[in-house]
């Protein structure tokens, strides 16, 4: 198994162990959206993840403070959406987006979260989610 493939069952393993909003269903392994997961014979959850990464001069992996997140995750949801039409491709029932980190400054996921709170995302997707590898804490911006 290559390693992106490996590091996303293991991001979406963390993610179905910490979310409380996620239904029970048999999960797949795809590639636009990376997964599906089906809650019954006829309906699926199409779920996308990408990850936000942090570089510094030192390491090929930084911290990743709140500042570089909002703007990464901002960036994240305007390329996934131009996929928006791939994704719907095999008409799921919703579409989650979940955006991942790991190596983030205490709390800078937690505090991305809350200053999205009380504003609308737009986005075409029925979700999306911050999910922060650290803390294994998955927070709903949408």
């Amino acid at each position: 198994m290559e390693w992106k493939t490996e590091q996303e069952w293991i991001v979406m393993r963390y993610f179905r162990e910490n979310c409380q909003g996620l239904p029970k269903g048999k999960l797949v392994k795809g590639e636009s959206p990376d997964f599906q997961l089906w809650i019954s014979p006829r309906r699926f959850i199409g779920i996308e993840l990408t990850q936000v990464h942090s570089f510094n001069n030192h390491s090929l992996q930084g911290h990743l403070d709140q500042a570089m997140a909002v703007r990464q995750v901002i960036t994240s949801i305007r390329a996934k959406e131009e996929k928006i039409r791939l994704y719907r491709s095999d008409h799921p029932y919703q579409l989650w987006l979940i955006i991942f980190a790991d190596y983030s400054d205490d709390g800078a996921m937690e505090k991305l979260a809350l200053e999205y709170r009380d504003k609308k995302l737009r986005t075409s997707f029925n979700a999306v989610y911050v999910f922060n590898l650290d803390t294994r804490k998955a927070l709903l911006l949408t």
